[in-house]
């Protein structure tokens, strides 16, 4: 082993990445005589107070020496000398001078004490330190491999005294490794002190001619990312150090440990060191979360100041046993100890680490869900409003393909976040806590605006408006959604852009701005409620239940006959009770009171109306002025299960007669999608329900269902006798389709023939 107090002396800080082995060679220790017979300053007195003695040791940037007070013979110290390359350059002179007195100004025992500065009689600067006697911090880890958490901690916690010392001063020391630690005193209990403050950045100012010493400081397995790219640094590379320092004394391995000192940077440039508990697992999970926080590649990840890094290791910090009373020792010899402020928050911080991963997982898998819930929702929103809402759900192949858009679309990027996470930070526990939380207020407030908002619009279409099943309408399934992305990302522009700007505002700045953002929202749904509540919208109602149901008309009606005479004057009378304000009632034929009651969403008033309506003209369904209110009414009856849905089932299988399944072939062609036409469609293939249809809408049913133009071809006959607009329209779907079996070419003579006769009989 070499001489301790050489090497303490001898050190120069900051190595050339490229040089470091070259360096580190050139140093010996020890006394040779040929060379201290050389020497010129073996054996002059410097400042007439420092006898130089010998040569202690020799490194890239000087030579070291001991030396006695001349009027104090029990006093030795250090004297370190620049070799004579370095004493003709000014800007060097000047550089040395002004980092010496810097270190020198430091006041700490943990920190090796500069005591004077001056020129040797060749001119050359010198500087007089303490001189130490002990074991290189570098040397003992080498000779124990890791130590105890309680021993590396209490070594480490002196080693962030010393920075605090320092920094306190302004004074980066750049070169923080084991090497530049030095233990004394008490081999069980030692202390540690700090070496060569101020050094490094002289290195690091001396210009082109210190290549022996290089341009990138430092040494590259305790080297802080943004140093090994050679940009400036500051105190947070102390703290870089620092926490490279702990990791070798608790695992046994330097971070980047390479076969050259070129591999090393780059691998410090580009990877995360190991895991410390994958190289001993019994470490516990919060100091490994201390040292990788102090390791982070982003300084501003880490801890912003060495103290804060002390504080966070006082709980794993070994006390001397010296150091308790014996009163407090028991009778079985053991130590009583009750729990510090930082075993407490030590406990704490332990819950919040093992808890760390579980919710970076949970919350990943709620995040996840929740933004593939809502694109499949905003997406079918999307079609039923292109739809202007003649489909008011969206079909289950329709949903299905959505859901698998969706999922194949976003299986991709997750897939890739998924690995980034993996690589990045979750070996690193104290990336997983910054990721955990960064992601969980947006994900919480994110869920909680989309809850709210439901909630919200829950109350004013079921309480306010008393039109429940208008929580269907698309733009709510759209607005949801949107909110809680807008929620979450503000929630996080907040914590990541904003959050400074606005605390400048005040504390009161963020409820006003929440305040505010809530109002909005407020407002722009209840607006929205009430330009779809006045126009009808495109959205579906459930039954209106309210005392405003239109009741049955007299007695006397039933006894009506039901010819086309009494349907006629059905158009002119207003007497009627029903739903309709007083000061209109009058006025509203029964035909146009149906229509207002679909318009208005009250199915149920509208049914009452319709039934009216068939007790006094049963063939009233085939009425062209009528039968579109009839299919939207239709349409909105079938939303839910309930007395409007059996009521209208009841008409079109029966109730309405003929025109039943007449309404339901146009709901099936015209509606798809929406629930009465899967009703529609469903029934129909009943051929007993389709018996007691009209001819033009059996032969239309029965072309659209044809499976070729041949067998189209077979029912031309019936459709020249008993066609219409629905035929027609069928024959037409015939003659345009192109290159498919279901189509006839459009040149095709029978068919030509077939629509000329079909037309001529509209």
């Amino acid at each position: 082993m070499p001489n301790g107090a050489a090497r303490a002396a001898t050190n120069a800080g900051s190595l050339s990445a490229e040089e470091l082995e070259g360096i580190e060679a050139s140093y010996w220790y020890g006394t040779d005589p040929d060379e201290e017979e050389d020497d010129q300053l073996v054996g002059t007195t410097l400042n007439e107070t420092y006898a130089v003695k010998r040569i202690l040791g020799e490194g890239g940037m000087g030579r070291v020496y001991e030396a006695q007070h001349t009027r104090i013979a029990s006093k030795r110290f250090a004297v370190k000398a620049l070799h004579p390359e370095f004493a003709r350059r000014k800007d060097v002179l000047v550089r040395f001078q002004r980092e010496v007195e810097a270190a020198a100004s430091i006041t700490s025992p943990h920190v090796v004490g500069v005591y004077d500065v001056g020129e040797t009689t060749d001119g050359r600067p010198y500087l007089v330190s303490e001189l130490l006697e002990g074991q290189e911090f570098g040397d003992y880890l080498d000779a124990v491999g890791r130590m105890p958490i309680g021993a590396a901690v209490r070594i480490v916690r002196q080693v962030c005294k010393a920075l605090i010392s320092a920094h306190d001063k302004g004074v980066v020391h750049r070169d923080i490794k084991p090497e530049n630690v030095f233990l004394v005193g008490d081999s069980a209990l030692p202390t540690a002190k700090v070496l060569d403050f101020g050094i490094s950045r002289l290195e690091g100012q001396a210009g082109n001619t210190l290549t022996k010493t290089g341009m990138v400081m430092g040494t590259p397995s305790y080297m802080a990312p943004e140093q090994a790219r050679g940009m400036r640094v500051d105190h947070r590379a102390d703290i870089y150090a620092t926490g490279a320092i702990l990791y070798r004394a608790l695992t046994g391995k330097m971070p980047f440990d390479r076969a050259d000192s070129t591999a090393t940077l780059a691998a410090v440039l580009t990877e995360e060191p190991e895991r410390p508990r994958a190289l001993v697992p019994s470490l516990p999970e919060d100091l490994e979360m201390v040292i990788q926080r102090a390791m982070a590649r982003d300084p501003d990840n880490r801890y912003q100041s060495i103290a804060e890094l002390d504080a966070a290791l006082a709980a794993y910090d070994e006390e001397p046993l010296a150091a308790v009373d014996v009163t407090e020792v028991s009778m079985t010899g053991k130590r009583p100890r009750l729990p510090s402020a930082a075993t407490l928050i030590t406990a704490d911080r332990e819950r919040i680490v093992r808890g760390a991963r579980p919710q970076l997982v949970v919350l990943s898998v709620v995040a996840g869900a929740a933004l593939v819930g809502a694109l499949v929702v905003v997406v079918g929103a999307v079609l039923r409003l292109i739809r202007a809402g003649a489909n008011p759900t969206v079909t289950a192949t329709e949903a299905l393909v959505v859901g698998l858009v969706v999922a194949v679309g976003l299986a991709t990027p997750v897939a890739l976040l998924v690995r980034h996470v993996k690589r990045s930070a979750w070996d690193n526990t104290a990336k997983v806590i910054e990721v955990v939380a960064s992601v969980r207020d947006p994900v919480l407030v994110g869920l909680a605006a989309s809850g709210c908002l439901a909630v919200l619009l829950r109350l004013l279409e079921s309480v306010v408006l008393r039109t429940a099943v208008g929580i269907s309408w698309p733009v709510w399934d759209l607005m949801v959604p949107l909110v809680g992305v807008a929620a979450a990302a503000g929630t996080h522009f907040w914590r990541r852009v904003g959050s400074e700007q606005l605390r400048s505002m005040g504390n009161p700045a963020g409820t006003i701005l929440l305040a505010l953002g809530g109002a909005a929202v407020v407002i722009v749904v209840v607006a929205l409620a009430a330009v779809r509540t006045v126009d009808g919208g495109e959205a579906v109602a459930e039954d209106d239940d309210s005392d405003e149901t239109t009741a049955a008309t007299d007695d006397d009606d039933d006894d009506e006959p039901k010819t086309a005479k009494s349907a006629a004057l059905l158009k002119t009378r207003a007497n009627a009770a029903g739903s309709i304000p007083k000061p209109t009632q009058a006025s509203y034929p029964l035909y146009d009171k149906m229509k207002f009651e679909v318009k208005r969403r009250n199915a149920k008033g509208a049914l009452n109306l319709l039934d009216q309506i068939l007790r006094i003209d049963g063939a009233a369904g085939h009425d062209r002025d009528l039968r579109p209110a009839i299919m939207k009414l239709a349409q909105r009856s079938f939303i839910a299960p309930g007395e409007s849905q059996t009521r209208m089932i009841v008409l079109l299988t029966s109730g309405l007669g003929s025109a039943g399944p007449d309404i339901m072939f146009e709901l099936m062609v015209t509606a798809g999608g929406s629930k009465a036409a899967t009703y529609s469609t469903r029934t129909l293939k009943d051929e007993g329900v389709r018996s007691t249809a009209t001819p033009g809408m059996r032969i239309a049913y029965d072309l659209r269902h044809a499976k070729g133009c041949d067998e189209a071809k077979k029912l031309f006959s019936r459709v020249i006798k008993d066609g219409d607009h629905r035929a027609l329209r069928e024959l037409k779907r015939l003659q345009s389709c192109r290159n498919n079996k279901r189509c006839c070419s459009g040149r095709d003579p029978d068919l030509k023939k077939t629509i000329a006769a079909v037309l001529a009989r509209q």
